[in-house]
Formats: C-alpha cells, structure tokens, sequence
C-alpha cells in the first residue's frame, strides 16, 4: 500500500470513531528529534518549515499516529505566527501521534501579544467536524485560539496533555470537550485522563441545527479518567450550560473532575441574536433555524454555571475557588449525580436569571431578572435526589428579592462555615453538621444578606455582550482576575470565592505535576496516579462510608487503615460499566468524641511504588440522613440502615452497618415505628 493511501485509511478509521492502536499509555520509548517548525495562515504544504518558509498548519498537525509517516515527532516545538488561518471545509485538524512523558510535543503562539487564531466556519454543520481533535499524549497546546469548528472546537481523547491561554468560541458544540478517542474504548483506563486546561475562555458555543441543548462552555463527560483538571478558567453566554460532568447508565462511572478558581456566568444565552450567529456559517441549512431567530435565548439550551453530572453514574466532583452567576438555571448543580461532590470556596449570585429579547428596547440581550414563567432555579442545587450526599464548605449564595425566580438552596450531607440563601433569608451554618434541605433542615436563619452590602461590584447586565472578557478578567501571567466584580468587602471572610488576586502564585492550585523528571515510564505513570488519586470525602468531616479506587491506569491500588475500629477496610468490591474498580472503607463513628484516623494508599506499577496518605476526622456518633432509629435502643447500638432503603417496605440488600458488619439483610417492619418520627 503507498503511503498516501495507508494514512487514508488510517484517517477514515479515526473519524469513524473505532481505535487505531492501544489503550493510552505512558511511553519513553519513541523517536525524538526535537526540531522547532514554523507555520502561518498563508503557509505551504511543500516549505521547510522556517520562520521565513512556514509550512501550511493542517499539513503539519494533522498526523497519522505512525511515526515513519508524521513529520511531528515527541519533543518537537511548533510555533503558531499570528493571524487567522481560514481553514478550509474538510480540514479537520486530527492529532494521533504522541510526544512521551519527558519529551511533550508544543504547539505555541509565536507572539503571545498577537491573536493566533484556527477559524472553521466554513464546516459544515455535524458530529464529525471537530477542529481539532487530540487524541495523542504529551502535547503542549498554548495560546492558539479556535473558532466556528461544526462541532466541538477542541476535542481532547489523550491523555497528559495541557490546553492553556486559549479562547474557543462561535462553535457549533462545546468549545472543548473531553472524551474517549474510540467508541471500542470501554474502559475508563481507556479514557482521557491528567489532562490540565489551564487559563482558558470558552463562549458563545451554539449548536444551532440542534436549538442549543449541546453547547457547553467546557465539558469532561460521558467518558472520561481520573484526574482532569481545569484551572483558571471561564466560561461565558454558551447555549447550554457553562461546564458539563454527565454521565450515563450504559457508558458508567466516570473520573473525578477537578475545578479550580474558574468562573461561569450568563450561560443559557447567547452573545448575539440566533440570526446575526448563523449567518457567520456559509453552510447553515436555514431549514434547521428556530422558531423564534430574533433572542439570544435558544430553544433547548439549559443554562447551568456548574452542571456537575448527571443521569445516575457516578462521577466524583472537586470545585473550589469559583464563582457562578447571571445563569438561566443553576448556578452550581448534581443534575442527580449520585456520587460525592465537594464544593469549597464558592460563590453563587442571582442564578435563575432571564434576558431582554425584546428587540426594539436600548438594553435588547442584557440579563433581567423576575421573569414571569422564567425557569425557576437556585445558586446552590445540590440534593437533586435522596441518595444525593455532598459536601459544601466556605460557601456564599446571595440573591436579591427582584430575582422571583431563585429557590432556596438545596443541599444533602455536611456542610460547613457557609452563608446560603433562602427567600427572604440568608441559613448560617457555623462548624460542620449534616443537613438534609428536602426534611426542612436547611441551618440557622438569619437576616438577609444584602449584595450592595456584602460585595464590592455587583456585575453590570450586559456584561457577557463582551468578547474581550479574555483580556479583560486575566493579568499579565494570563490567570484569573474579575477585579471588583462579585469581590467581597470583607477581604477577611471565610466564605466564598476570592478571585481578583494579581498572579497565578497567588492561588491554590490542583497539585498537578510536570512528569518530566521522571526516570522511566513506570515512575511517570506512578507519579500521575498518585497526584489523581482521591477519596470521595471531605476529610475533615467524615460521617458514612465511602469507596476508594483499587485500579487505576495499569497500577494496583491496596488500602490500609491505622485504625480498623473506626476506618475499616472491607472486602466489598465495586464496580461499573465502565471497570472502574473500588472498595468499600466502612466508617464505624466513635460514640464519645471526633476521631482522626490515617488511611494509607500503596500505589504499584511494574517496579515503581508510591504511596499516598489521607488523615480522615471521623465525627462522633450522631442520628444522620438516613438512619433508622429503632426505639429501646440507645445510640452505641441504633441500627444504620442504607440510604438507598426502599422506602415503602424497608428492604435494605446491603445495609451500611449492622452490628458492625457489612453485608447483613435487613427487612425492618414498619409497624414498630412511628414513620413520621424515625424515617429521615
């Protein structure tokens, strides 16, 4: 077969969506050359690939994965010249070579001052027409900007990979988007996972032959790893929602998602009227246009600032250090997502909010609130379900009596040192304690926290009608500063989120790691599983039990407790659709006083081990969401049923402690109790 037709081949395989080559893997072994290409936007296919004969970039970045055949190889360096590089309809940029965990491979704008930019607008509108699509490892994307790809703008199916400084907006799905390379990859081993999306802003994302129900800012969902990160990050006036973590039953369990110090706001609407959009794309079929083209609202968008899962996987969640507001929806929500959320440092601000399509007014696509029939929301929407149970710390929600359509916050399990609404009043919970809104527990009422009082700037209405908010809210290092806007007064709180600091150092980070320094490809992979490597708890406040990952990539993973008497780790395994394999660590609550206990994770891959240790406070012995009190019995002996009881006739299959064991039967007779004093 000649070489032009086997990399056909090779292609069509890639976009058709089945793998080419194995699960992702660390590998130290491929050809290094480590040269330095140039390209421009009126680059050649046939140049050297100087500064002053740049090569065409399609011609350079879209590979084969088969290295005798890509001229990128591990450790080479591309530098993007400014300008817009006019892509033509079938130039999919599609990425399968890899650098290694020593040697990454860098696509970087040559001059950060200037705007590089991949424009796609003349694809046409379909699932298949991704910009740029990364499914190779070790690369390097910095400051190269993508616009009006027909689907996602950037699609990320590698791991080990940093997207940082870029904007991706005008795309007809999420601007970027993680997910498996290949529909055969069924293990979430397989999936995307160490990936950092670093200083990144995502807007105006609009599927518009599909009225907005798919276009998010970003996205980590349906299938992804362990250990995806996104720091520094905003997104803005995406058709649907601002970040999206769904899962569903028939893919499983996903990865944990970590989000440090990143913003969404205005989500649910977009920048410009659905008609002023669709003209900028030569080849949208005016069949598929709403109804109603003249709104910056779209028909099925959702509007979310933090949809943190959904359907009833599970998929574990870390947002610290945000802030959301001026959404059509929620500004943080589960979306039903069963597993552990935990959210710390967060501010929410007048989420359920609408906007003006009133077309002959002077503030025509500015936010408004008190809707009538609007979509009624809340800032903090975290007990979707009664298996919901999270954590909410440090955290700010604040509305005004003008925005009708805010509910009360909702939330399901510990909650700690946080000012939340409910109309008319704002709940102070002070320490750390169970709440269960959906039984009317919600903390201590208290006067109503005023905005003009506790904030600073409160954000102007029309400020999501900006395409600049890249420059704007960043400092010189390009990370994060919304100045005054939703910053507190009180600089000494210990509520919500605080992001108008002057440089990157200034913030607490994900501890995300250059694997560089590593001494061969099993040490790497170690390092990256012990950097990922988590447990769905807030550990200062632990109260049930919870599961610990036991695979993880190619390592093993065992447990060990300093204390089996209050962390016991027990021989009940789990797993999905997906593999992802854990076990369950049961939690025994001390009857006189708070206990902290170390639990210890061995990490091993081939020759290489690393262990990581978690210190677990394990809260004294309380009536909780979801026991079972049975009358006669004191607390040392009340029977802890699970959450998850049938509530109807109390079959429990597998209950959380019995008489200190784990996998007891329990069928409990409702006629012995009183219901409404003992069911929770």
């Amino acid at each position: 077969m000649k070489a032009k037709k086997l990399i056909s081949a090779l292609l069509l395989v890639a976009v058709a969506g089945t793998s080419v080559a194995a699960a992702t893997a660390i590998t130290g072994c491929k050809k290094s050359t480590g040269k330095t290409y140039y390209v421009a936007p009126d680059g050649k296919d046939d140049a050297k690939g100087t500064k002053n004969d740049p090569l065409s970039i399609y011609k350079l970045l879209h590979t084969t994965g088969v290295a005798e055949m890509d001229t990128l190889q591990a450790g080479d360096t591309v530098m993007v010249m400014p300008g817009d590089y006019e892509m033509e309809a079938g130039e999919r940029i599609i990425i399968l070579t890899s650098g290694t965990y020593n040697k990454p491979i860098t696509i970087k704008n040559a001059d950060p001052t200037k705007k590089a930019t991949l424009k796609f607008y003349e694809m046409e509108f379909s699932s298949l027409n991704r910009g740029v699509q990364i499914y190779g490892d070790h690369f390097i994307w910095d400051g190269v900007d993508i616009a009006g790809a027909g689907d996602n703008g950037m699609y990320i199916g590698g791991s080990y990979n940093v997207v940082q400084n870029c904007e991706f907006y005008d795309n007809r799905d999420t601007g970027l988007q993680l997910g498996r390379s290949y529909s055969d990859y069924t293990n979430i081993n397989q999936w995307p996972h160490y990936n950092l999306i670093k200083n990144c802003t995502s807007y105006n994302n609009y599927d518009n032959e599909t009225y907005g129900e798919n276009a998010d800012g970003f996205a980590a969902k349906l299938t992804v790893g362990y250990g995806n990160v996104f720091d520094g990050c905003i997104a803005y006036r995406n058709s649907d929602d601002g970040w999206d973590l769904y899962a569903k039953t028939d893919s499983g369990n996903i990865g944990q998602v970590i989000m440090y110090n990143c913003v969404a706001y205005e989500n649910g609407f977009i920048m410009e009227p659905q008609q002023e959009f669709n003209k900028k794309f030569p080849k949208f079929k005016p069949a598929y246009e709403e109804a109603v083209t003249n709104s910056f609202t779209t028909r099925d968008g959702d509007g979310n600032g933090f949809k943190l899962g959904g359907s009833t996987m599970e998929g574990e969640v870390l947002l610290e250090n945000c802030l959301s507001f001026h959404n059509r929806m929620h500004g943080v929500t589960d979306n039903s997502n069963p597993g552990v959320i935990t959210i710390s440092g967060v501010t929410s601000y007048n989420n359920a909010a609408s906007v003006n399509n009133n077309p002959t007014s002077q503030e025509f696509g500015y936010i408004m609130y008190g809707t009538t029939g609007a979509d009624e929301c809340g800032n903090i929407n975290l007990a979707r379900h009664n298996y919901s149970y999270n954590h909410v710390a440090n955290t700010l929600s604040v509305s005004t009596a003008s925005n009708i359509n805010v509910n009360a916050d909702e939330y399901r399990g510990t909650v700690e040192n946080s000012k939340l609404w409910g109309p008319n009043t704002t709940y102070t919970v002070s320490g750390q304690e169970e709440y269960n809104t959906k039984t009317g527990d919600y903390g201590t009422a208290g006067t109503m926290l005023v905005d003009t009082e506790v904030f600073k700037q409160i954000p102007a209405m029309n400020m999501g009608l900006s395409t600049t908010a890249h420059f704007d809210y960043r400092n010189e290092d390009g990370s994060l500063n919304m100045h005054d806007v939703l910053a507190q007064k009180d600089e000494a709180s210990t509520y919500g989120s605080f992001v108008a600091k002057s440089k990157w150092e200034d913030y607490k980070h994900y501890d995300y790691v250059d694997l560089k320094k590593s001494k061969n490809a099993d040490e790497a992979v170690a390092t990256a599983v012990e950097k990922m490597l988590y447990i769905p708890i807030r550990t200062e406040a632990c109260y049930q039990n919870f599961k610990a990952v036991t695979k993880m990539l190619k390592a093993d993973i065992s447990w060990a407790s300093a204390d089996e008497s209050v962390l016991k780790v027990t021989d009940i395994k789990g797993t999905s659709y997906s593999m992802h394999e854990d076990i369950t660590i049961a939690v025994i609550r001390p009857a006189d006083a708070d206990k902290t206990v170390r639990l210890t994770a061995t990490i091993k891959i081939g020759k290489a081990t690393r262990t990581k240790s978690f210190d677990v406070t394990v809260k004294k012995n309380t009536y909780r969401i979801g026991d079972f009190v049975i009358d006669g019995l004191d607390k040392n002996n009340s029977m802890i049923i699970d959450r998850g009881a049938n509530k109807f006739d109390f079959r429990v299959t597998a209950p959380d402690v019995i008489n200190d064991t784990s996998n007891s039967r329990a069928i409990i007779d409702p006629s012995y109790y009183d219901r409404a004093t003992y069911f929770k």
